[in-house]
């Protein structure tokens, strides 16, 4: 057959709206490739397979879950069927090696560079705007992860990381347990007297994700929450307060992480943060 005469990159992203996103900005950015006479590339992912069907592998840009490409990549490796991949690129890395780090010990050991080019190893690349820099524990974990598997990596940084916007206003209310819900209500209500807010609110489970979002219902808003275990609804309400349908969204810290919001005025924890990382991401 040859040498192949373009690479194949795998791209792993820490959720399924992520990795629709990227599919997205991808497509259009190697049409307006095309139009500058560069040969068409490909791009597809893994998250949209059905679980009875094959995976098809051609396309040349790749974007996965962890759990998808897990998903995938073992059952295309009991078959034998190899698949190479000339570089690996960890999207919001920091997340993905320690939250999903199961996942992905899973995949480092079935992906391979192609043989055909000379290369026994893929090139990695992990991006992310909070690599480790942290004194938390899951910061620390992560970057002794990279010392150890990359001793060698080239370490990039960018002039304008963690540069907080001029314009952004920051509050803080000491409250407590009981006295936090009467807050909720009170910002709230400040926030909907101002014309064209919308609200995200972080609460650090689920389940209060679920509580808050009910509290505001139960007082006249407007809400919808989202969290990864709701059965397919998460979606939607992603769109909808995209849309501007519904003004405040309740979620997990799940939309923390390289979802893009469009038009939002106010972002609410209603749990402190437990670390810098997590409250920069917010």
């Amino acid at each position: 057959a040859g040498t192949r005469q373009r690479k194949k990159v795998l791209v792993l992203q820490p959720n399924r709206e992520l990795v629709h996103q990227f599919v997205g900005v991808a497509r259009g950015l190697c049409s307006c490739l095309r139009a500058a006479d560069v040969p068409p590339i490909t791009v597809d992912n893994l998250c949209d397979t059905d679980p009875g069907t094959e995976p098809s592998f051609e396309a040349e840009i790749i974007a996965a879950t962890p759990l998808s490409a897990v998903g995938h990549l073992i059952p295309e490796m009991a078959k034998n069927q190899q698949v190479w991949f000339d570089t690996i690129v960890l999207d919001e890395s920091d997340y993905i090696m320690n939250a999903l780090r199961h996942e992905i010990e899973q995949i480092f050991p079935l992906v391979n560079g192609d043989p055909e080019l000379g290369e026994s190893n893929p090139q990695y690349v992990l991006v992310g705007a909070t690599l480790p820099g942290y004194t938390t524990e899951g910061a620390e974990n992560v970057r002794m992860t990279i010392l150890e598997k990359w001793p060698h990596a080239t370490w990039i940084r960018t002039k304008g990381l963690h540069q907080v916007s001029k314009a952004l206003e920051q509050e803080f209310h000491m409250v407590s347990a009981k006295t936090r819900w009467f807050k909720l209500t009170e910002v709230a209500k400040d926030i909907s007297e101002q014309n064209g807010s919308r609200t995200l609110v972080f609460a650090l489970t689920r389940e209060l994700a679920e509580q808050v979002m009910a509290a505001l219902k139960k007082e006249g808003y407007d809400a919808a929450v989202y969290h990864k275990k709701m059965q397919g609804d998460h979606v939607r309400a992603l769109e909808d307060f995209n849309a501007g349908k519904v003004p405040i969204l309740v979620s997990s810290p799940a939309a923390s992480r390289g979802i893009d919001f469009k038009g939002v005025t106010h972002v609410v924890c209603f749990d402190f943060p437990q670390n810098a990382v997590e409250y920069l991401h917010c």
